[in-house]
């Protein structure tokens, strides 16, 4: 599958034209440490397919962070971790040029894409092709394959994954004889629909090709700017162009790989990983991330007994002392913080939907606290932790309590009230400890996922 990121040609490290790169990247760094639009927006799950073939597009977010330093003052290229992350053994990182002397508050607008505005994109027909056990499209189709962009210091890999892929997707059509590499310079300058090089939507960009139609670079080759044409009709009119049919929505891993197995490769819009921009080889994996919406619904257990966290659509950059937004989770596993509209909360909300869950399966309640909305949900936790506590945490982290009135609750619940004959074979003491370090309303003190593991629970 191709990634929006697989889509950038790196010049050679000693190139003029990098060294200009660099120059350019460090004077727009200065004028960007401005307040900008968020990197990552609120997304959906989509396969994007358009015909001409088709142009295919999957968005799958996610999100990591290495650590809890500031994005403002962290660099994205720090040797001491880099090579701590290569003595695990794992994928290989290095430093890349491109990102010297840039700080991770720097990077991140040159990400700034997006799958779709639109609210609603059709579905595609599915396919019953029989799926090989493995296929690479540069191997079965190498008249097909196209030099990979190089974006430099533009967010316009919006642009450049989708008119890539339709090059691609139409040589596979055409059999290899159709071997024009099209332009995503002609999206970027002109229409004005998107952010240029600040950056846009992958379905707005298919939008023109369905009906303006992309040149080739023989016409208009990527400059990486966003320098807007005056007059973009003339500038096109000696221009052949290119359209594309529709675009639509794959609905499952399997039909996606039809796609690609049918019609060729697909675009992927991924919120970029801080690591990421070190990568140097091998197979990248996510190990680490904040979800902000983990439930029972979302933890997946395979074969294996291997446990999968699924649907990442709410996660986001952690960057302490950032206020963030409140508004996600699912109810009964939402951390008091949230629901008291705490906005510079941190991975401990995952922390504790992870105890809702536990307590979940310990105690057969499913769930522990059942709160009829957000309001009655805080008063169901505040009834079970009691308010000796709750005032101590509402003055040390300034938060106005918004409830018309608070349970007549002083004390913690005493967690061994919950057992029953139905539970009692599931409930141990260490079981109820754990709990009770989960369970706490100041979100600095609870437990972490690193002290969780080594707790006697597991053990």
């Amino acid at each position: 599958m191709s990634q929006v990121s697989q889509r950038q040609r790196s010049p050679s490290p000693q190139s003029p034209e990098k060294v200009a790169q660099r120059e350019k990247a460090a004077q727009a760094m200065k004028r960007r440490n401005q307040t900008q639009p968020s990197f990552f927006e609120k997304y959906a799950y989509h396969l994007v397919i358009g015909a001409f073939g088709f142009v295919c597009v999957y968005a799958l977010f996610s999100i990591l962070t290495r650590s809890s330093k500031k994005l403002t003052t962290a660099p994205v290229i720090d040797e001491e971790e880099i090579a701590a992350h290569n003595s695990l053994g794992s994928y290989q990182q290095g430093p890349n040029d491109f990102f010297k002397d840039w700080k991770f508050s720097d990077a991140k607008f040159i990400f700034n894409n997006h799958l779709t505005f639109k609210g609603k994109i059709q579905q595609c027909p599915e396919s019953s092709v029989i799926i090989p056990e493995s296929y690479n499209f540069r191997e079965a189709q190498p008249e097909c394959a196209q030099p990979i962009y190089f974006q430099g210091n533009c967010s316009s890999s919006y642009s450049i994954a989708a008119v890539s892929s339709t090059s691609d997707r139409l040589c596979k059509s055409r059999n290899g004889e159709f071997q024009e590499q099209l332009s995503p310079q002609s999206p970027i300058s002109c229409d004005d629909k998107n952010y240029k090089c600040g950056g846009g939507s992958v379905t707005r960009v298919l939008e023109v090709g369905k009906k303006q139609g992309f040149v080739s670079t023989s016409c208009l080759p990527y400059t990486g700017t966003e320098d807007a044409q005056n007059d973009c009709d003339a500038l096109f009119s000696n221009c052949e162009k290119y359209k594309i049919q529709d675009y639509c929505v794959v609905s499952s891993e399997e039909n996606i790989k039809r796609e690609i197995l049918n019609n060729g490769p697909v675009v992927a819009v991924i919120q970029v990983f801080k690591d990421f921009l070190v990568y140097k080889g091998g197979i990248y994996e996510i190990v680490e991330g904040s979800s902000k919406d983990i439930k029972g619904s979302n933890v997946l257990v395979d074969d294996n007994d291997n446990i999968i966290l699924i649907d990442w659509g709410l996660s986001q950059f952690y960057d302490e002392g950032r206020q963030q937004s409140t508004k996600m989770g699912t109810r009964y596993y939402k951390a008091p913080e949230l629901l008291m509209k705490y906005k510079q909360y941190d991975y401990s909300i995952d922390i504790w939907a992870v105890g809702c869950m536990l307590a979940d399966f310990i105690f057969k309640t499913h769930p522990l606290l059942p709160g009829k909305d957000n309001e009655d949900q805080l008063k169901k936790i505040i009834s079970m932790l009691g308010t000796n506590d709750l005032y101590e945490y509402l003055q040390k982290y300034d938060i106005k309590l918004d409830l018309d009135e608070l349970p007549l609750v002083q004390n913690r619940i005493d967690f061994t009230r919950l057992i029953n004959r139905k539970n009692q074979n599931l409930v141990s003491k260490e079981g109820i400890d754990l709990l009770e370090k989960i369970f706490i309303y100041d979100h600095k003190k609870r437990i972490n996922a690193s002290q969780a593991l080594e707790h006697a629970f597991f053990l």
